[in-house]
């Protein structure tokens, strides 16, 4: 599967008015942008990166998210090109034996979980949604929200190349990260994401040798975890969430993971990062426009559900657009029932993630939870990373 450059994406005449605006062309964003194409809307989709491009991610897509791109019509194409089956995941630390299950829930759901790079996976997305009649605006940046005074119903964009400004009038969903500008614009400058110090790295390495191969691994160590799972192109994705003072302590990132004696070859990659970084939810809906993705909240990387949380909660967001386009607005009474429909599919899978989470972030609480699940509690680790999927609600 060839992957789009940013000239093959423009070119289409650019007007004003539209059903539907998108900021940001991740998963969310783009998964958006193309089922509201595909159902007759007239779609904007604005990003400030061209494509493809690379991202700070684990790059594991479990198996409900798998379904998603499966519905989409892009899972085939995507195992073309390179994409690998994760079969096992894998939880360990120096200190302790690890452990190791079979993931859940592929067979009910008809797929297994896969790994692919953002790179590939973000451009296949976006020629998609391309393809179906999306007007992309890649290399542009949003700039301001706009609204009547009660409701935001446009955004203010500009290409990189200072070709002045425009406005995209629509109902505007804000699919643009966790320092989402739409996501401000409803809270009118007031959300302010609370300090950490918690950074996250990524960069490729020489594909690990077996058993590493059609697993996702996660190895705890003071201080933080890293996670490893192979992608295409014989590479390993090698991707850390590190405390501040441990990075220094150990003098950065590779001395880090020589330290722990998790990589064997040359780096392949420079290091992507990323901080001080957040998770959690947050508010989803407000002032007429909806909120999907990072933008609305960010699921503890450890949990590998990014991915499938953002290709989700497009398809659950798809409902609304269409009945705020046919109502002329996003109603309050439709914000508190997206609201209410966020809460119910993310906000308590959010939550218990980041609960484990905290677990796993303490040696002191981590190693007694993984001598419990070695011994008489062998039998919960299914149950345990169920736990951890963003689909666990619906079971």
């Amino acid at each position: 599967m060839a992957l789009p450059t940013s000239a093959d994406l423009r070119g289409r005449r650019m007007n004003d008015a539209y059903d539907l605006v998108v900021s940001g062309a991740g998963p969310a964003g783009s998964t958006l942008a193309l089922l509201a194409a595909r159902s007759g809307l007239r779609v904007a989709l604005v990003e400030r990166a061209s494509f493809p491009r690379d991202k700070l991610c684990g790059e594991f897509v479990s198996a409900e998210g798998c379904a998603v791109l499966q519905r989409l019509g892009l899972l085939d194409g995507l195992r073309r090109a390179g994409a690998r089956p994760i079969r096992h995941c894998y939880v360990g630390s120096a200190a302790l034996r690890g452990i190791e299950t079979t993931l859940p829930d592929w067979d009910r759901l008809g797929c297994a979980a896969y790994a692919v790079t953002r790179s590939r996976l973000d451009a296949a997305l976006l020629e998609a949604a391309a393809d179906a009649g999306v007007e992309v605006f890649d290399r542009t940046r949003t700039v301001a929200v706009i609204d009547n005074g009660t409701r935001i119903d446009a955004i203010r964009v500009r290409h990189e190349r200072g070709r002045g400004e425009r406005e995209l009038h629509g109902l505007v969903v804000g699919a643009d990260g966790r320092r989402s500008l739409i996501a401000r614009g409803i809270d009118r400058g007031d959300r302010h994401l609370p300090t950490s110090d918690w950074y996250g790295l990524k960069a490729y390495y020489p594909t690990a040798p077996p058993p590493a191969r059609h697993r996702v691994e996660l190895h705890l160590f003071d201080g933080g975890y890293v996670g490893r799972v192979e992608v295409e192109d014989e590479r390993s994705n090698v991707c850390m969430m590190v405390r501040r003072d441990s990075l220094r302590r150990h003098g950065g990132a590779d001395p880090l993971l020589a330290h722990l004696g998790l990589v064997s070859g040359e780096r392949l990659s420079r290091w992507h990062g990323l901080g001080p970084l957040t998770f959690g939810p947050r508010r989803a809906a407000g002032r007429g426009a909806l909120l999907i993705g990072d933008a609305a909240g960010t699921v503890d990387p450890y949990s590998g559900e990014g991915i499938s949380h953002a290709l989700l909660a497009a398809e659950y967001c798809l409902p609304y657009v269409l009945a705020a386009i046919a109502e002329g607005t996003v109603t309050q009474a439709a914000e508190r029932q997206f609201q209410k429909t966020w809460n119910r599919r993310f906000r308590r899978a959010s939550w218990r993630i980041r609960l484990l989470g905290r677990v796993l972030e303490s040696p002191i609480a981590s190693r007694p939870m993984l001598r419990w699940l070695n011994g008489p509690a062998r039998s919960w680790i299914p149950w345990v990373v169920r736990q951890t999927r963003t689909a666990a609600e619906e079971r």
